[in-house]
């Protein structure tokens, strides 16, 4: 065997012994995730059984999506029949649930801009998700005005279960407001019974539940963002549409 093919298999060694520990640590991590969940599933079955939202989240971390479907709610008329009867259908609950985060007062009919009575999501492109419902709406997209909402539902409840708000500046929240605007989310999803729930730098967080739920604000370049986001303790998801990260 020559020097150069001596180098090459060297090198490969070489890297493969660096790398090994850290896919150890990233199977044992994926490994004590799904071991937790399983454990607390068997652990905590009267509040699984009194809260059903908690168990549509520990199912939309457990399993992966292969399968989804996008609806452009204005051009509703481009589908067939069935799929307007669906698109209508996710309309409907995401504009009653939008409804309701207002009346928790998470969101108002000013951050909406809706001079509506009542809240109707008219606008966006609805995600029928085999593991979540996703609204996603631009309001505007003027470089020096520009503004959109994301919602992620779960399928089950039809409970709001994360939100995002993008806005050009004039968008700023104390640490008060968000830590205010969390509880409101645990009110909005029926979990305010929970009373193990205490807050720190991450967000409210529940060993019982094994949830943390928390309001972040991000300030960026262009834009200033709101994100209410349901986590598993020991996981983080980066923003609605992303994967699960490590915490």
């Amino acid at each position: 065997m020559n020097k150069k093919k001596m180098r090459v298999i060297g090198s490969f060694v070489l890297i493969i012994s660096l790398s090994f520990p850290m896919i150890i640590v990233g199977f044992q991590d994926f490994y004590d995730i799904n071991k937790e969940i399983s454990l607390e599933n068997s652990q905590t079955e009267d509040i699984l059984k009194e809260h059903p939202v908690i168990e549509g989240i520990y199912k939309f971390y457990q399993n992966s999506s292969t399968n989804s479907q996008e609806y452009v709610i204005k051009r509703k008329d481009e589908y067939t029949v069935k799929e307007q009867e669906k698109l209508l259908q996710l309309q409907t609950l995401f504009s009653g649930e939008i409804e309701k985060l207002m009346n928790h007062k998470i969101l108002s009919h000013e951050l909406l801009e809706n001079e509506d009575e009542k809240y109707i999501a008219d606008y966006g492109t609805l995600i029928d998700d085999e593991n979540a419902y996703y609204l996603r709406q631009v309001l505007r997209m003027w470089q020096d005005s520009f503004k959109s909402f994301d919602y992620q539902m779960d399928p089950q409840t039809h409970k709001i279960i994360g939100f995002s708000m993008s806005q050009e500046d004039n968008l700023i929240m104390s640490d008060n407001e968000m830590k205010t605007m969390a509880w409101r989310m645990i009110e909005y999803l029926e979990l305010d019974d929970i009373d193990d729930w205490v807050y720190n730098q991450y967000g409210y967080e529940s060993n019982k539940a094994k949830l943390r739920i928390s309001c972040e604000f991000e300030k960026r370049v262009d834009t200033n963002n709101i994100n209410i986001n349901v986590t598993l303790l020991g996981v983080l998801r980066p923003l609605l549409y992303g994967g699960v990260t490590q915490n």
